[in-house]
């Protein structure tokens, strides 16, 4: 196999390296000729790029009053008084940008106040809240200010008395931490300036930049307070890894990716944290999903099942965090879309119907694994969601989810069977909550008609259970396949995580993610003369933070994502159990050709054509990555959890009853 010249510097750069990498008998698949592996340095930070230290509350360039925490900016005042808040450019600090220009009114004994809410800011790393002030010379008003949290009110700031002689030039304010007594750095929910006066004054001041200074990434080490743990070392020898035998190096790659569940969890709340960024600008992204807690819970179940922790251990790490849960804001008994693991409020108000059957499914494995301990808790959690909340029964689909700060639904539906949605309708179903009949009025293509598709689909129109519908499919050279709608690996395979599709639905749903499974591998390795294969959506650095790309392979796919060569691990250990060899080569393939391992196991995605390596972990990528390997070591144990309920007799039967491919 040869590779095109864009995709050869990485194979190139590392020649000399080739003898002291074993394959230890895994052969490349389908591959003619040996590919020279490469090894890059280790992990390295960029130190000539400083951190910050300052993390800014408002620098006012947005004009509508709205801070960069998120919080808005309001302001009161006593009966008579008044106070007014707009914006200046010409009083700016510095001589660019805006400022805050805060003109009063106030009566003999009024008192004004401007605020802005910090949301729960974390910045218990902080040294000092500094900001510029101006104002005039002339005006009797006390100025003061103030931090609010979730303790005591705390000591109120004279910023009279921070100022050289009153004059209208800027001058910038420091307060030091120490001299905030009271205040809980941890969450500051607030930041008051306070104006009053004994005989009644009128005047104006200005405020810009406003913000928390301290240590080199003050935000991020704040936020690091909250973690159960951190790595210390970046750097993994991956010569090490390549040394293992397969089944060694799938236990190692086990254990490391546990490790991010062990330690990117909020202490205090028991959350699991979205995604972390490891490279020269840290980050920490403090805000969970569903999704991504449900799945922490499975993962706390295979870790018990591969001995990392016990199983009581475990059972209390899923209880303390259902503690937190509970607490949450919800909509009829779901959880909304995102939430600050620092304050636990909602990020987002949109309920998610495919996050919430995610965390459902993955309550249901919890309450299997633990019928006594979590049983009756999982069911009182379960009953509150009655997903028909969430479907159109006029036309037998789920609404996306429903908006509750607009207070209504998404006019779009999961229409797809060939979905990671369709574990909604796996839930709905075993739930009773709609009719198994649902099953068979999502699409598998749309109807020929509908010729905006990437293919025109053949098949023929079926009955199953009374109902009639299109089993149409698509092909890809000579195979045929029920397509999804962007094309990723994980739309096909996600799902088998917890559903034994495999093993029920050998002529269905199991045969078709084998399917693409093998399109994947070849449409990389064949048609695109890749290194490495796994197209899915993942994170990509752009930028100072990045960016969440949809990536799929169009010719498999009713509309299409985009490939862009770049490639997750995370899509082919989800094909583990269905295209063995071919994953633990691929597998070997990303250790050799990229610096792509780190702590927690495999980074997120390497960009081909750099090759650039996302360092970044996410949470949904990482569980991934981790039941499909416990799975496979185990024999499919967390499938077995899910059918081990008497309530998924009836997904079981409705698996079984389809063959897609014939007729």
């Amino acid at each position: 196999m040869k590779f095109p010249k864009k995709f050869l510097r990485p194979l190139l750069a590392g020649a000399l390296l080739a003898a002291a990498v074993p394959w230890h008998g895994c052969a490349f698949w389908g591959a003619a000729e040996t590919v020279t592996p490469y090894l890059s340095s280790t992990y390295e930070r960029d130190t000539s790029v400083r951190a910050s230290r300052f993390k800014m509350v408002d620098n006012f360039a947005s004009r509508d009053f709205k801070n960069q925490i998120g919080g808005g900016w309001t302001s009161r005042a006593s009966e008579r008084s008044s106070v007014l808040l707009d914006y200046a450019e010409e009083e700016a600090a510095m001589n660019y940008g805006f400022a805050l220009a805060v003109k009063y009114r106030l009566v003999a004994d009024g008192q004004a106040a401007v605020s802005t809410d910090l949301n729960g800011l974390d910045i218990s790393r902080g040294e000092a809240l500094t900001f510029w002030l101006s104002y005039s010379a002339q005006q009797n008003a006390k100025i003061r200010l103030r931090l609010l949290s979730d303790k005591s009110l705390p000591k109120e700031i004279d910023l009279s008395g921070r100022l050289n002689e009153a004059s209208k030039n800027w001058q910038e304010v420091y307060v030091p931490f120490r001299e905030m007594a009271g205040v809980n750095f941890n969450r500051v929910e607030k930041l008051e300036i306070l104006i009053e006066s004994e005989n009644g004054d009128e005047g104006a001041f200005f405020v810009d930049h406003i913000g928390f200074f301290g240590p080199e990434q003050v935000f991020f080490e704040s936020l690091k307070d909250n973690l159960r743990g951190f790595p210390k070392e970046m750097a993994v020898d991956r010569r090490e890894l390549l040394a293992l035998d397969d089944r060694a190096l799938l236990h190692r790659i086990s254990r490391d990716t546990w490790a991010y569940f062990e330690n990117m969890i909020d202490r205090r709340h028991r959350l699991p944290l979205d995604r972390v960024k490891l490279s020269w600008r840290m980050e920490i992204g403090d805000y969970t999903s569903p999704t991504d807690i449900g799945l922490y819970y499975v993962a706390c179940i295979a870790a018990a099942e591969m001995r990392y922790i016990s199983k009581p251990e475990a059972a209390k790490r899923i209880s303390r965090s259902l503690d937190t849960v509970r607490k949450l804001p919800k909509w009829k008994g779901f959880l909304y879309n995102y939430y600050s693991t620092t304050n636990l409020h909602p990020t987002s108000f949109f309920v998610s119907s495919v996050d919430n059957g995610w965390f459902a499914a993955c309550l249901m494995v919890a309450k299997a694994y633990f019928p006594e301990t979590l049983g009756p808790r999982v069911d009182g959690i379960l009953k509150e969601m009655d997903f028909g909340e969430l479907y159109d029964f006029g036309i037998g689909k789920f609404n996306l989810g429903y908006d509750d700060a607009a207070k209504k639904y998404t006019s779009s539906h999961y229409g797809l069977l060939v979905s990671e949605a369709r574990i909604a309708s796996v839930v709905a179903i075993a739930k009773g909550d709609v009719e198994p009949e649902h099953w068979y009025l999502l699409q598998r293509t749309p109807p020929r008609s509908e010729r905006w598709q990437n293919q025109l689909p053949q098949g023929r129109v079926k009955t199953m259970r009374d109902i009639n519908f299109f089993g149409g499919y698509y092909r890809y050279g000579k195979k045929k396949i029920v397509p999804s709608w962007g094309g990723s690996l994980f739309e096909f395979l996600m799902p088998t995580l917890l559903i034994d599709e495999f093993r029920l639905a050998p002529e269905g749903l199991g045969l078709n993610g084998r399917k693409a499974a093998e399109i994947h591998r070849d449409y990389a390795l064949l048609k695109k003369r890749y290194p490495v294969w796994g197209i899915s959506p993942c994170m990509v650095d752009r930028g100072a933070r990045g960016n969440f790309l949809e990536l799929g392979i169009r010719e498999i796919a009713v509309k299409g994502y985009a490939d862009k060569a770049i490639v997750s691990p995370h899509a082919s250990f989800l094909a583990l159990e269905l295209i063995t060899e071919s994953v633990l080569t691929n597998i070997r393939r990303l250790l050799t050709f990229y610096d792509i391992y780190g702590p927690y196991g495999f980074y997120d995605a390497v960009y081909l054509r750099g090759p650039k390596v996302t360092r970044q972990y996410l949470a949904l990528d990482q569980a991934m990555i981790f039941i499909a390997v416990t799975n496979y070591l185990k024999n499919g144990m967390i499938r077995q959890l899910f059918h081990r309920l008497p309530e998924s007799g009836k997904i079981n039967s409705l698996l079984g009853e389809e063959k897609f491919f014939k007729n």
